[in-house]
């Protein structure tokens, strides 16, 4: 039940279109497994109407087959095949054609088929610098010759009774290897020659059950890129202090791996980024601000109920990470902002909504962090510090509330200092009780989307048609009465949500009609007749017009609706409506909505 609240108030708070940023997705992905997927890919009967000559890449996934097609031969340029769910194919006869016919090939995809052991043939294809098999999940070993191949990537995630001792025996011997993905393969820990392994510069681990790690992972010199994200039985006190001494390091992934302190290791001295996501974190070593080069710290949550983060504050010394660009704390404790994020000279992006901030620590001054993202929504604070409106580069304004909070914990008006910030695109200011919008705000030229929604607004200012470059206006579930007629002149107003605005009138929305340019306009809910929706769309030929009468949710509600709030009332004694036959009680719960079909029945 509590997966499913917090996933609905997500989607209530944050799951509005492109208007808003998100936190952007952490590159989980090596450029070394993906960067033969930039080539064009074809299927077979296409690639023969073309020049033969000039493919270079062809995907035969879902194909069916059991032999390789003989036209397969024709393209003898051909770098890249994919042979993905294929699961009939004879994998040994097609790697020796492969091996004879196109020489040449670089990248072969294997995945989700069904092979238990990998033929020896593989070490024909002498050029092979792309391997996949991942998926194979009867898989168990591999051959010797896989040693002779010229890898630098290879792949074998969810491949459960893969031999992986023998397996990291073959991969040592590849002097070009590069890359290795054995996620999901029920690792619990790595062989002891993983030393061998000097020249891997990606080491993907996602989804195992690593507990601990070699000590000769030290002598990984060149490993660049670790992935170790949900392995909830890993052991940080024994995990941390080797992964401090690999020299080169510079991407860390721990999320999800369940860690309740992020202990006071000191090292990592080329640490870039470093993702702590979802570990129900309680505290943060001061050792942390010894990481000098790290440019992006994730310490927030990436689903809210799983494995929250549960920080309170965070070091005071953190304002010596003078590189860090990017901060997600988000959906953890924090009471009070601190004033160090004003501070840092590199900080672009500051992700601190959904925490407890009811202050912010008194600052003087102007910031020198060159903020272009700033998410502070969802917290209980009242006012906005001043030090928010002197932020030049700022682009990117989230000040939403709670949507449970009452209203002694919500914002009642925005600074008029909202106006300094000349370079701001989106303004979002949901859920808030905000009866007045500051004259000053249209002055925001810049300004592309602007979201009021959920407030206390009965007008807004008549110089509103300033906000010139306009295209996404959200006035939804307000107390507006009246539109200013300068609205009209906002030429690149695209998106206008006026949904849930009782006290307007049609004669109020007579404007609309002469807004040709706009692409969508929502009036749901609004006191129109039927006659005035058809006029209005007849103005906006080009314009969606989302329109639901207020009767249709109101006075006519569905069947499955009135059954429960009868089914309520005789909970509470009360006898049903006269005329009202009782129906029997369903089994499962009985607030739930019937079937489709039984709906058309009873009804």
């Amino acid at each position: 039940m509590g997966f499913f609240f917090w996933g609905l108030l997500m989607g209530r708070m944050y799951a509005a279109g492109p208007d808003l940023p998100r936190l952007p997705v952490l590159v989980t992905t090596h450029p070394y497994f993906t960067r033969y997927d930039s080539v064009r890919f074809l299927r077979l009967e296409e690639a023969l109407r073309r020049n033969p000559d000039s493919v270079f890449f062809i995907d035969l996934s879902r194909a069916q087959l059991t032999y390789l097609p003989e036209d397969l031969f024709r393209f003898k340029n051909l770098k890249g095949l994919r042979l993905r769910h294929n699961p009939d194919l004879k994998v040994e006869e097609a790697l020796r054609l492969l091996a004879r016919q196109l020489p040449q090939l670089e990248y072969l995809d294997l995945s989700w088929n069904r092979i238990r052991v990998l033929p020896p043939t593989i070490g024909e294809l002498r050029g092979l610098r792309y391997l996949d098999l991942s998926h194979n999940k009867y898989l168990r070993r591999v051959p010797v010759s896989l040693s002779d191949l010229p890898l630098e990537v290879f792949r074998c995630k969810r491949c459960y009774w893969l031999d992986i001792e023998t397996l990291f025996v073959y991969l040592s011997a590849i002097p070009e290897l590069r890359a290795i993905d054995l996620s999901y393969c029920q690792l619990f820990s790595l062989p002891w020659n993983a030393k061998d392994l000097k020249q891997v510069e990606a080491l993907s681990l996602f989804g195992n059950l690593i507990v601990r790690l070699p000590p000769s992972m030290v002598e990984m010199e060149n490993l660049r890129w670790l992935d170790l994200r949900r392995n909830p039985w890993i052991r940080a006190e024994q995990v941390l202090p080797i992964l401090a001494e690999i020299p080169q390091l510079e991407v860390l992934l721990m999320s999800e791996c369940d860690l309740r302190e992020w202990l006071a290791v000191r090292g990592f001295p080329q640490l870039r980024i470093l993702a702590l996501q979802s570990n129900r974190l309680q505290k943060i070593s001061p050792a942390i601000c010894t990481y000098s080069n790290l440019e992006i710290l994730l310490l927030g949550t990436v689903l809210l109920g799983f494995r929250d983060n549960q920080l309170e504050k965070l070091p005071a010394c953190m304002h010596r990470l003078q590189r860090l660009r990017m901060l997600d704390v988000r959906a953890n404790r924090l009471e009070v902002l601190p004033t160090w994020v004003w501070q840092l000279p590199n900080l672009e992006w500051a992700d601190f909504s959904l925490n407890q901030i009811t202050t912010f620590e008194r600052y003087r001054g102007e910031a020198r962090a060159p903020i272009q993202v700033l998410l502070l929504g969802g917290n209980a604070y009242t006012r906005l510090p001043d030090v928010i409106c002197t932020i030049d580069e700022l682009r990117v304004l989230d000040i939403s509330g709670f949507y449970f909070h009452p209203a002694s914990m919500k914002l009642k008006a925005l600074p008029s200092c909202l106006g300094n910030l000349a370079r701001l695109e989106v303004l979002r200011v949901r859920d808030q009780v905000i009866s007045r919008v500051p004259r000053s705000v249209t002055t925001l030229t810049n300004l592309r989307t602007l979201d009021l929604a959920d407030n206390l607004l009965k007008s807004l200012p008549s110089s509103i048609d300033g906000l010139s470059r306009l295209e996404r206006l959200v006035l939804a579930a307000n107390e507006l009465t009246k539109l200013p007629a300068s609205l009209k002149d906002l030429a690149h107003l695209r998106v206008l949500d006026l949904h849930f605005n009782p006290a307007l009138t049609e004669e109020d929305l007579a404007i609309l009609k002469e807004m040709a340019h706009l692409d969508t306009l929502d009036v749901r809910y609004l006191p129109l007749s039927a006659e005035f929706v058809r006029e209005l769309r007849r103005s906006l030929p080009n314009t969606v017009v989302v329109f639901r009468p207020v009767e249709a949710t109101v006075q006519n509600p569905p069947a499955w609706l009135q059954r429960r709030v009868l089914e309520e009332g005789r909970r509470e004694g009360s006898a049903p409506a006269r005329g009202v036959r009782p129906k029997r009680k369903r089994k499962g719960n009985p607030l739930a909505p019937p079937s489709g079909r039984r709906l058309m029945d009873e009804e």
